[in-house]
């Protein structure tokens, strides 16, 4: 398996958004994720990674920069507050990360491995 991020492969943006696993209904109608979430990719390509596996995108991964403000100062909003931190002020602070999501297409993954039988006896 290899992993890029988009700033390095900016050819497979189109894969990167085709590994499947839609959001909930209730999600796809967010105001934030509709005005900002595929911005972030245009503006944060070095934090979105894709993960291949014979030349097929089998996972990916969404995150923004964010201030720190502290563990006990993070916002109530969470996943909107990230987003707008994020591509509302680009060149702002820097200093943590927000994972929006992390996904991977089962299909293409290998299959577990089955975990041996308990051993009995000396």
């Amino acid at each position: 398996m290899d992993t890029y991020s988009l700033a390095e492969r900016p050819d497979l943006v189109d894969q990167f958004w085709g590994v499947g696993g839609d959001w909930p209904t209730f999600m796809l109608k967010d105001p934030v994720a509709r005005t900002r979430y595929e911005l972030a990719t245009e503006l944060f390509p070095d934090l979105h990674l894709l993960a291949l596996e014979d030349d097929q995108v089998i996972a990916r991964v969404h995150a923004v920069p964010i201030p720190w403000p502290g563990a006990d100062e993070l916002p109530d909003r969470g996943w909107d507050w990230a987003l707008e931190s994020a591509v509302d002020n680009p060149t702002g602070d820097r200093s943590a990360v927000s994972l929006i999501e992390a996904r991977n297409r089962p299909a293409l993954t290998r299959p577990r491995a089955q975990r041996p039988p308990p051993r009995r006896g000396p």
